[in-house]
């Protein structure tokens, strides 16, 4: 008997869903293997560092950044502050400004509007490097809580050939939206640690993330990527290995830079939104296969539609739900291992049931109109 229109696309999206499902399963299961070859430095590493903030109306919270900053336990003559004030129109300057003295070496750049076509974050990140003095680079966030042994671990990670260095940022808040935000920050930092691991290193957290000053000139900064208002952390991770540069991912608890999750759900889904937004502008091939894994996530969702209506057996939408759910908690499980996270299984698992939704509606809206940050409409 021939199938009714209604019975041939539901057939159709159901192959394409266990199509999909097999390269998220392929993609994972990567990871996973990339989380076992982590390296761990050989030796003492005490390179010149300059540590770099750009801020833009950050004064409530950039004196809680620069104080723990100020209890860093590397040599204070191997290091130096750079914090670049983006234009801000609060008093983030003099704040900035009351810390002086307090450092061995800190420079204050302030800044006004970056020129049209350039990402203000970028911009501000570029002059702060222009005006650094430090072998390695280490970005950082004004709302961010550096432990005292981050940059000596930071540091140690630059054998000789190693160009960047990415480390775990975790987010804490308190209520359902903190646990959200830590969540995403967790397996974000796993997708980096694996893809390191693997040689294709695809993301970082801009929070924590350092890079020879040399490679970044030599490569032209941020290049054609300047002007989407995402991307100074994962663009740019990117350029430097696709150029040759060598990176390594950094686990230490010692490494862990904690940041703030956003206040409220809306403002987790623009900053999520602003990140995703970067996507658009990886390289072909990261754009076509992460095309692929999100009709796996919307096929995720239409499993749950056409078993309600009776078009697919519940067997084979546990089946698909089932296989997935395995395979990522398995490879959380490593994450989290190599991170030394605690309670993560019952978070996963219930992202898991959750994320399929959130990303089916968050990455189309992310890819097109403008962005909001600290103030500002920018292009993504």
């Amino acid at each position: 008997m021939t199938e009714s229109l209604p019975e041939t696309i539901t057939t159709v999206i159901t192959y394409i869903t266990i199509a999909t499902e097999l390269a998220w399963i392929s993609a994972v299961l990567w990871l996973w293997i990339g989380l076992f070859r982590y390296k761990a430095p050989i030796g003492e590493q005490q390179p010149m560092v300059s540590v770099l903030i750009a801020a833009r109306n950050e004064a409530g919270v950039i004196g809680r950044c620069l104080t723990a900053l100020t209890k860093q336990d590397y040599p204070e003559e191997r290091w130096e502050l750079v914090v670049v004030d983006d234009d801000s129109d609060d008093s983030t300057r003099a704040e900035i400004r009351s810390f002086r003295g307090k450092f061995y070496e800190m420079k204050m750049l302030s800044i006004e509007a970056p020129p049209a076509g350039v990402a203000p974050k970028k911009h501000a990140l570029s002059m702060g490097i222009r005006a650094a003095s430090g072998e390695v680079i280490l970005t950082t966030d004004a709302d961010c809580l550096p432990p005292s042994g981050w940059i000596s671990s930071m540091a140690k990670q630059f054998d000789e050939g190693v160009d960047a260095a990415a480390g775990y940022s975790p987010l804490g808040g308190p209520g359902l939206v903190g646990i959200v935000a830590a969540l995403d920050a967790f397996i974000n930092a796993v997708v980096s640690a694996g893809s390191i691991g693997q040689g294709r290193p695809t993301t970082v957290a801009g929070r924590n993330f350092g890079f020879r000053r040399s490679v970044f000139l030599e490569i032209g900064g941020y290049g054609e990527n300047i002007e989407g208002a995402s991307g100074d952390d994962d663009l740019l991770l990117q350029r430097i290995s696709n150029r040759g540069g060598k990176v390594r991912f950094n686990p230490e608890s010692a490494s862990h830079v904690l940041s703030s999750a956003p206040p409220t759900f809306s403002a987790w889904w623009r900053m999520k939104r602003r990140h995703i937004s970067a996507g658009k502008r990886y390289e072909p091939v990261l754009v076509a296969f992460s095309t692929i894994l999100y009709l796996f996530q919307v096929g995720l969702i239409l499993s749950i539609i056409f078993t309600l209506s009776g078009m697919i057996s519940f067997q084979l939408l546990i089946l698909i739900w089932g296989v997935k759910i395995v395979v990522d908690t398995i490879t959380m499980g490593k994450g989290a291992a190599l991170l030394k996270i605690r309670r993560w299984l019952v978070p996963v698992i219930v992202a898991e049931l959750v994320s399929p939704l959130v990303f089916t509606l968050l990455i189309p809206t992310a890819m097109v109109g403008k962005v909001k940050w600290k103030g500002r409409d920018l292009d993504s």
